[in-house]
């Protein structure tokens, strides 16, 4: 595949993305039982496991529906909310009011791309004194980069791996003092990632690098980027300096199961080190019908610069003209909006504004 295909980044996780590469089955929810597991009867195989959808508080009322962060799921799709005494309860979760800029002061008042919410206000920091006093001095940069691996990105191997040529270059002409952590399968995996040098140890696939890089080696499901990027916090935790500026990057061509409120207050609460951190990503700018792609098809115009780029044909699924991207990432454009983060277009290639 050429690297053209990046414009396909978000390939065919139409059927696949809410199941793992290895294990392609039905995820919908079922009225009845889902035998083709083994669950017993009014059970549902969600991929991992069979579980009672209508009391599991990761897949409530359906697979990969998880409640809220202090949620708990009380019946099928409903969910009942134990906020710490610290915390209010708003409609999208659990929120710290005085400092959550998706609930500054009061529930749902999200502050302006690039200001930050402190004393229940949205303002910008007041450093400039400061600033104008001090030398100039470029903070030490951590960045953690999640990418998804799912079967639904087969196609897009080959791209997300020029993907990280890329990044090294722009990293390594920087000059800035990075470390950066990759969760992510490795080369062995038919979706993984192997960092080049400088950045990476060039020996695929053990390419981890220390003390400036570390691959935390897990594959990434399609709407799981989030919450691993909590879970494995123990993983990259020791390779971060206190000091340094925070960089959080997804590449995903689904949308996240975990709201973006309630990744921003558990990221913060796990590790405090992550107030003021960006959050930059690179996904689906948007749906497409399978209409649209269907007519590229019949104009012949499909993997053309005259059919839309989110369309294209899947090779691993031998489709004709399909839409590639999964779902419209608007869970990472919230977070990209609230922090003053970076967007990249999946289907058109545009990585470089993330990656400088």
């Amino acid at each position: 595949m050429s690297f053209r295909a990046f414009q396909l980044l978000l390939p065919a996780l139409i059927l696949l993305s809410c199941v793992t590469s290895k294990d392609p089955v039905n995820n919908d929810v079922n009225a009845g039982n889902v035998n083709n597991h083994d669950c017993a009867m009014g059970l549902t195989w969600c991929g991992t496991g069979c579980v009672a959808t209508w009391a599991d508080d990761l897949h409530c009322g359906g697979c990969d529906r998880p409640c809220p962060q202090y949620g708990t799921c009380v019946s099928p799709g409903v969910c009942e909310l134990e906020c710490p005494q610290a915390m209010d309860e708003c409609p999208s979760g659990c929120a710290i009011l005085d400092n959550d800029p998706f609930n500054c002061g009061t529930c749902d008042h999200i502050c302006n791309t690039g200001i930050s919410c402190a004393g229940g206000q949205c303002q910008d920091t007041p450093c400039l004194e400061t600033v104008a006093e001090a030398e100039p001095v470029v903070l030490p940069a951590d960045i953690v980069i999640v990418i998804d691996n799912s079967g639904s990105m087969w196609d897009e191997a080959e791209s997300v791996q020029n993907s990280m040529v890329d990044f090294v270059g722009a990293l390594t002409a920087s000059g800035i003092d990075a470390h950066v952590a990759i969760i992510s399968d490795d080369s062995n995996g038919q979706v993984g990632v192997c960092v080049p040098p400088p950045v990476g140890s060039g020996q695929c696939p053990y390419d981890e690098n220390l003390p400036t890089y570390r691959h935390v080696v897990w594959e990434v499901a399609s709407t799981n980027a989030l919450e691993l990027m909590l879970a494995l916090h123990g993983e990259y935790d020791d390779w971060q300096r206190p000091e340094a500026t925070k960089t959080i990057v997804v590449i995903s061509d689904d949308n996240s199961a975990m709201s973006s409120t309630d990744f921003y207050t558990a990221m913060i609460q796990l590790d405090p080190t992550f107030a003021g951190f960006k959050f930059s990503a690179i996904f689906a700018p948007y749906d497409i019908s399978y209409w649209d792609c269907l007519q590229c098809e019949i104009n012949g115009t499909c993997n053309t610069p005259a059919c839309n780029a989110c369309c294209g044909t899947d090779t691993l699924l031998n489709l004709v003209c399909t839409p590639l991207p999964a779902s419209e990432g608007t869970v990472y454009r919230e977070l990209v909006t609230a922090t003053g983060g970076l967007e990249g277009n999946l289907c058109t290639q545009d990585f470089l504004p993330v990656f400088q």
